[in-house]
């Protein structure tokens, strides 16, 4: 037995030599050694500084303004769940990366064991392009949480990573530049959702988590001569591949919890053609104002299930509150040929749908201030 606790004791000891604390700011220099931080040790280029880092690593960015174009990468790869890329603010929301737009401000193409914390990232008034704040496509262990993202003219944070986690973040006013069909986007846009290993995340039965996070003010525009067809607050797009983004479709489900959604032009959570999503004590209040101007996305509900006949199966909406804003003729909740589904013990002021008795359907939900505006705005 004293063997074994020394010979772990050491692998444990090794992992942690291979695991470097790096520092960027802006009086740092490139060709500094990057790990201590200060102007002496740390590196100066966000861009080149993410480049460097290996499994296990942390890059503290430090409080200021980074004027950047996109930033991408598509060699961090060999990262784990428990052996990851870090990038962290030093103080959340201190380290602004804004970008100049012409592309994703941020993008992870197919990397693996990635965490993105504390981070602000913005679109300055004027950049007229640039599809999302926070995209990681196509990637697996993925993490974004605790940052602020907001002004992209096309998304919040995006792609379709497996084992992805979306935690404590606050997106707004985005999604309002539909320069073209293909790029209609939402606060979180997850669309074509891929399998890339086995399992889900651990302690759960899901690849995919949303939770915790603050989403306002994200709308659409109409193109082609029809209205948005999105600008939600989250949208989970065709994970049984129904659009020709490949097999096999992505059945291990996500779970939406504990977010809070309110005045995005679409719904508040929109399901389309996927399968086992878990809708669950989130707010919602005031949304799909964009959509309700347009003939063609007047029905739509503030939670959003629609899917094709036996294309959507074992979606769960539990325990949420969803209040729509009177003068608009939209719904609370809608579910349009889904199989399987559960709603029960919601808190709504309409829908289209036979909810059972378990629901409450009132618009008298005591908030300490409902509104709009997001410097007023109380939901508790």
């Amino acid at each position: 037995m004293k063997k074994a606790l020394i010979i772990l004791v050491l692998l444990v000891a090794n992992i942690a030599a291979f695991s470097t604390n790096y520092y960027v700011r802006k009086d740092g220099n490139s060709t500094n050694a990057g790990t201590s931080n200060t102007a002496s040790g740390a590196w100066s280029d966000i861009g080149t500084s993410i480049s460097k880092i290996a499994p296990g690593d942390t890059l503290f960015i430090a409080d200021g303004t980074w004027v950047c174009g996109s930033l991408n990468y598509t060699t961090l790869k060999n990262g784990t769940n428990t052996n990851r890329y870090v990038i962290k603010a030093i103080n959340k929301w201190g380290a602004k990366i804004q970008s100049t737009g012409g592309n994703d401000a941020l993008n992870f193409m197919s990397c693996k064991g990635i965490t993105v914390d504390g981070l602000e990232i913005f679109y300055p008034a004027g950049v007229k392009q640039g599809k999302s704040i926070l995209v990681l496509d196509d990637g697996d262990w993925i993490t974004v949480r605790n940052c602020k993202a907001y002004g992209a003219p096309l998304g919040g944070i995006g792609g379709n990573s497996d084992h992805y986690i979306l935690e404590n973040n606050v997106i707004y006013d985005c999604c309002w530049q539909d320069w073209n069909v293909v790029q209609n986007t939402s606060g979180i846009n997850l669309y074509g959702t891929t399998e890339k290993s086995a399992g889900t995340i651990p302690g759960t039965t899901y690849g995919v988590i949303i939770r915790n996070n603050i989403i306002y003010h994200c709308w659409g525009e109409p193109y082609g001569g029809h209205g948005p067809t999105d600008g939600n607050g989250i949208i989970i797009d065709d994970w049984n591949k129904t659009q020709g983004e490949g097999t096999p479709q992505y059945k291990k489900g996500v779970l939406i919890e504990n977010n809070l959604i309110y005045n995005c032009g679409g719904s508040g959570v929109s399901v389309y053609d996927s399968d086992n999503a878990m809708i669950r004590n989130n707010t919602f209040y005031y949304n799909q104002w964009k959509k309700d101007q347009y003939a063609d996305g007047k029905a739509c509900g503030d939670i959003d299930v629609t899917c094709e006949t036996g294309k959507g199966n074992n979606n769960k909406i539990y325990n949420n509150i969803s209040i729509k804003n009177p003068s608009l003729s939209s719904v609370g909740i809608r579910l349009i040929g889904e199989t399987n589904w559960v709603a029960e013990y919601n808190v709504v002021s309409s829908s289209n749908s036979k909810l059972s008795a378990t629901n409450i359907m009132t618009s008298n939900v005591n908030f300490v201030n409902s509104s709009i505006d997001p410097i007023v705005a109380d939901f508790h």
